[in-house]
C-alpha cells in the first residue's frame, strides 16, 4: 500500500519468509513503489518504482542486485525476453499507452495507444501466464489483447458490454452520475477470463468467460 511500499514474501504454504521495505533516494532503494513482478527463471523479484522511472531488483532474501532505469513513466510492467511491457494507460495525454522497453536498446516503443477522451479510464490490469501477457482495452473498446513475450501484440478477443455506450467521456465525469458500464477488474488464466464492470445506475456486472468451451456465466 502506498504508507508501507513494502513487498512480504511467503511460501506456497503461507509461512513468512522476509519482506523488502527499501524506501528512499539512495543506492537500491525506491520512492514510489507501484508494481513488483516474480522473475521465475532468474529467481528474483522486480520491482517498479514509477517516481524514478526504475525497475529494481532484489533476491528473494531482500538482497538488493541492480537497477534498470526506463526511458518513460509507466504504472504497470511485465517481463518480456528483450526487456518490458510497459503501461501507462491511466493517462490522458502523450504519455498514455502500452509500450514495449528493449533493454539493448534502452528505449521504449509505443505498441498500443488509447483514445484520450475516455477520462473514466483507469490502468489496465495486465496478466501473465503460460508464456503469454493479457490485457484488456480501456472501457468502451471491448477488446482483448495478448503479447507474446517478444512484445509482438494481437488482438485476442473482441466483445461488447451491453448497453452499449450512450456518450463519449471529453469531460471529467461524477462518478455518481456515470450512466455507462466501465471496467473495475479484469483477471484471466489459461481457461478463464473473469471481469466486472459498473456503472451509478445499473450497479456492478460480472462475467466468467470459460475460453475452453466457449461459453460465459453473467450476473
Amino acid at each position: 500500500d502506498n504508507q508501507q511500499q513494502t513487498v512480504w514474501i511467503f511460501d506456497k504454504l503461507g509461512k513468512f519468509k522476509n519482506s523488502i521495505q527499501r524506501r528512499g533516494n539512495g543506492p537500491g532503494e525506491y520512492m514510489r513503489l507501484t508494481q513488483f513482478e516474480y522473475d521465475k527463471s532468474n529467481e528474483r523479484l522486480l520491482l517498479l518504482d514509477m517516481w524514478s522511472k526504475t525497475i529494481l531488483h532484489y533476491s528473494t532474501e531482500g538482497t538488493y542486485l541492480r537497477t534498470d532505469t526506463l526511458d518513460r513513466y509507466c504504472a504497470d510492467f511485465k517481463i518480456l525476453d528483450d526487456g518490458y511491457l510497459l503501461s501507462m494507460i491511466g493517462e490522458r495525454d502523450s504519455m498514455a499507452g502500452v509500450f514495449h522497453y528493449r533493454m539493448s536498446e534502452n528505449k521504449s516503443k509505443k505498441i498500443l495507444s488509447r483514445d484520450c477522451n475516455l477520462t473514466c479510464s483507469y490502468n489496465w490490469e495486465m496478466v501473465s501466464y503460460d508464456n503469454n501477457i493479457t490485457f484488456m482495452a480501456p472501457p468502451l473498446e471491448y477488446r482483448l489483447y495478448s503479447c507474446n513475450m517478444t512484445g509482438e501484440l494481437n488482438i485476442e478477443i473482441r466483445f461488447k458490454m451491453y448497453p452499449l455506450p450512450s456518450r463519449t467521456y471529453d469531460e471529467d465525469e461524477s462518478m455518481e452520475h456515470l450512466q455507462d458500464y466501465i471496467r473495475t477488474n479484469y483477471i484471466e488464466t489459461s481457461r478463464w477470463i473473469y471481469a466486472t464492470y459498473w456503472n451509478a445506475e445499473s450497479s456492478l456486472r460480472v462475467f466468467l468467460f470459460d475460453k475452453q468451451n466457449k461459453t460465459y456465466q453473467n450476473s
